[in-house]
Protein backbone atom coordinates (compact mmCIF):
# COMPACT_ATOMS: atom_id res chain seq x y z
CA UNK A 1 0.00 0.00 0.00
CA UNK A 2 1.20 3.51 -0.67
CA UNK A 3 -0.23 6.07 1.72
CA UNK A 4 1.57 8.62 -0.44
CA UNK A 5 0.00 11.68 -1.73
CA UNK A 6 -3.96 10.86 0.59
CA UNK A 7 -4.44 13.25 2.78
CA UNK A 8 -6.41 10.18 4.71
CA UNK A 9 -6.03 6.62 4.74
CA UNK A 10 -7.75 3.70 6.05
CA UNK A 11 -7.01 0.36 6.89
CA UNK A 12 -9.31 -1.70 9.41
CA UNK A 13 -6.25 -2.22 11.77
CA UNK A 14 -2.49 -0.85 12.00
CA UNK A 15 -1.01 -3.81 10.65
CA UNK A 16 -2.54 -3.47 7.84
CA UNK A 17 -1.18 -0.16 7.07
CA UNK A 18 2.49 -1.70 7.73
CA UNK A 19 2.00 -4.55 5.88
CA UNK A 20 0.64 -3.35 2.98
CA UNK A 21 -0.07 -5.87 0.13
CA UNK A 22 -1.64 -8.36 0.53
CA UNK A 23 -4.53 -6.72 2.44
CA UNK A 24 -5.45 -9.79 4.11
CA UNK A 25 -9.61 -8.88 4.29
CA UNK A 26 -9.99 -12.23 5.87
CA UNK A 27 -7.16 -12.20 8.17
CA UNK A 28 -7.51 -14.00 12.54
CA UNK A 29 -9.35 -10.44 13.37
CA UNK A 30 -12.45 -11.24 10.80
CA UNK A 31 -14.94 -13.75 11.61
CA UNK A 32 -15.35 -16.87 9.72
CA UNK A 33 -18.11 -19.86 10.40
CA UNK A 34 -18.23 -22.79 12.56
CA UNK A 35 -17.55 -25.40 11.59
CA UNK A 36 -14.82 -24.16 9.27
CA UNK A 37 -14.05 -24.63 6.27
CA UNK A 38 -17.56 -23.99 5.23
CA UNK A 39 -18.11 -25.01 1.93
CA UNK A 40 -18.48 -28.60 0.47
CA UNK A 41 -15.27 -27.95 -1.38
CA UNK A 42 -12.95 -27.65 1.32
CA UNK A 43 -14.98 -30.38 3.79
CA UNK A 44 -12.46 -32.46 5.84
CA UNK A 45 -9.85 -30.25 5.46
CA UNK A 46 -7.82 -28.55 8.15
CA UNK A 47 -6.40 -25.50 5.88
CA UNK A 48 -7.52 -24.28 3.37
CA UNK A 49 -5.34 -21.74 1.08
CA UNK A 50 -6.77 -18.68 0.34
CA UNK A 51 -9.76 -19.64 1.16
CA UNK A 52 -10.63 -20.98 -1.97
CA UNK A 53 -15.12 -21.69 -2.93
CA UNK A 54 -15.20 -21.16 0.94
CA UNK A 55 -19.06 -19.47 1.02
CA UNK A 56 -21.22 -19.28 4.26
CA UNK A 57 -23.52 -17.66 6.82
CA UNK A 58 -21.71 -16.18 9.95
CA UNK A 59 -23.71 -15.30 13.34
CA UNK A 60 -25.43 -11.67 12.68
CA UNK A 61 -24.06 -9.69 15.46
CA UNK A 62 -20.80 -10.52 13.76
CA UNK A 63 -20.79 -7.96 10.39
CA UNK A 64 -19.65 -5.15 12.32
CA UNK A 65 -16.56 -7.17 12.38
CA UNK A 66 -16.11 -8.09 8.42
CA UNK A 67 -13.27 -6.09 6.40
CA UNK A 68 -15.59 -4.76 3.94
CA UNK A 69 -18.14 -3.81 6.67
CA UNK A 70 -15.46 -1.75 8.33
CA UNK A 71 -14.47 -0.37 5.15
CA UNK A 72 -17.74 1.04 4.06
CA UNK A 73 -18.66 1.90 7.29
CA UNK A 74 -15.80 4.04 7.22
CA UNK A 75 -16.87 5.37 4.02
CA UNK A 76 -20.27 6.62 5.04
CA UNK A 77 -18.53 8.79 7.86
CA UNK A 78 -16.22 10.34 5.39
CA UNK A 79 -18.98 11.00 3.12
CA UNK A 80 -21.43 12.01 6.31
CA UNK A 81 -18.81 14.71 6.82
CA UNK A 82 -19.23 18.65 5.73
CA UNK A 83 -17.05 19.39 2.71
CA UNK A 84 -16.39 22.59 1.53
CA UNK A 85 -13.82 21.81 -1.66
CA UNK A 86 -14.70 18.61 -3.86
CA UNK A 87 -12.69 15.62 -3.27
CA UNK A 88 -11.99 12.36 -4.41
CA UNK A 89 -12.25 9.14 -2.25
CA UNK A 90 -10.95 6.43 -3.30
CA UNK A 91 -12.38 2.64 -1.57
CA UNK A 92 -11.71 -0.89 -2.45
CA UNK A 93 -14.13 -3.93 -1.35
CA UNK A 94 -13.20 -7.55 -1.26
CA UNK A 95 -16.79 -8.97 -2.41
CA UNK A 96 -17.43 -10.59 -4.26
CA UNK A 97 -14.16 -12.59 -4.22
CA UNK A 98 -14.05 -15.88 -2.17
CA UNK A 99 -14.56 -16.18 0.66
CA UNK A 100 -17.85 -15.07 0.35
CA UNK A 101 -18.32 -15.08 4.40
CA UNK A 102 -21.77 -12.86 5.30
CA UNK A 103 -24.27 -12.92 7.88
CA UNK A 104 -27.23 -15.53 8.47
CA UNK A 105 -29.54 -12.82 7.47
CA UNK A 106 -28.60 -12.20 4.42
CA UNK A 107 -28.79 -16.10 3.62
CA UNK A 108 -32.38 -16.16 5.07
CA UNK A 109 -33.78 -13.43 2.34
CA UNK A 110 -33.84 -15.31 -0.13
CA UNK A 111 -35.29 -19.13 -0.81
CA UNK A 112 -32.20 -20.84 -2.62
CA UNK A 113 -34.34 -23.30 -4.32
CA UNK A 114 -35.75 -20.06 -6.28
CA UNK A 115 -32.77 -18.56 -7.31
CA UNK A 116 -32.19 -19.20 -11.42
CA UNK A 117 -28.19 -19.89 -11.73
CA UNK A 118 -27.01 -18.07 -14.24
CA UNK A 119 -25.50 -20.10 -17.54
CA UNK A 120 -21.98 -21.04 -17.60
CA UNK A 121 -19.47 -21.92 -20.44
CA UNK A 122 -17.24 -24.89 -20.26
CA UNK A 123 -14.74 -23.56 -22.91
CA UNK A 124 -15.02 -20.19 -21.34
CA UNK A 125 -11.34 -19.48 -22.00
CA UNK A 126 -11.99 -19.07 -25.89
CA UNK A 127 -10.92 -15.48 -26.04
CA UNK A 128 -7.78 -15.86 -24.35
CA UNK A 129 -3.75 -15.82 -25.75
CA UNK A 130 -3.44 -19.85 -25.99
CA UNK A 131 -0.28 -19.97 -23.33
CA UNK A 132 -3.34 -18.34 -20.62
CA UNK A 133 -5.85 -20.68 -22.32
CA UNK A 134 -3.73 -23.90 -21.97
CA UNK A 135 -2.59 -22.89 -17.59
CA UNK A 136 -6.51 -21.49 -17.43
CA UNK A 137 -8.29 -24.44 -18.88
CA UNK A 138 -5.60 -27.00 -17.04
CA UNK A 139 -6.60 -24.87 -13.32
CA UNK A 140 -10.04 -24.89 -14.31
CA UNK A 141 -10.79 -28.13 -15.18
CA UNK A 142 -8.84 -29.45 -11.97
CA UNK A 143 -11.41 -27.83 -9.48
CA UNK A 144 -14.20 -28.11 -11.93
CA UNK A 145 -13.80 -32.17 -11.79
CA UNK A 146 -13.74 -32.22 -7.92
CA UNK A 147 -16.79 -30.01 -8.10
CA UNK A 148 -18.23 -32.87 -10.23
CA UNK A 149 -17.10 -35.51 -7.77
CA UNK A 150 -18.72 -33.61 -5.05
CA UNK A 151 -21.78 -33.06 -7.19
CA UNK A 152 -21.89 -29.48 -5.90
CA UNK A 153 -21.07 -27.63 -9.06
CA UNK A 154 -25.05 -25.95 -8.57
CA UNK A 155 -23.60 -24.84 -4.73
CA UNK A 156 -20.32 -23.31 -5.62
CA UNK A 157 -22.07 -21.19 -8.45
CA UNK A 158 -24.84 -20.09 -5.77
CA UNK A 159 -21.64 -19.94 -3.32
CA UNK A 160 -19.76 -17.31 -5.86
CA UNK A 161 -23.46 -14.82 -6.51
CA UNK A 162 -25.09 -15.68 -3.35
CA UNK A 163 -25.66 -13.58 -0.88
CA UNK A 164 -22.97 -11.18 -1.03
CA UNK A 165 -23.84 -9.61 -4.12
CA UNK A 166 -27.05 -8.56 -2.27
CA UNK A 167 -26.09 -7.44 1.18
CA UNK A 168 -26.77 -3.99 1.06
CA UNK A 169 -24.74 -1.06 1.36
CA UNK A 170 -25.81 0.97 5.07
CA UNK A 171 -25.23 4.05 3.26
Amino acid sequence: MDRRGWTEFFGRNESQKDLGWPLDSWGKDTPIPQPYPASKYNEGKTEVSGKFLEYGPIPNEQEEEIADTKRINWTCSVLDRKHDAPFFLGVGVYAPHFPNYVPQKYFDLYRREGIVLPPYKDDDFDDLPEKMRKQKIARKNKHHQRLEELGIIDEAILGSIWPPSLMPMPC
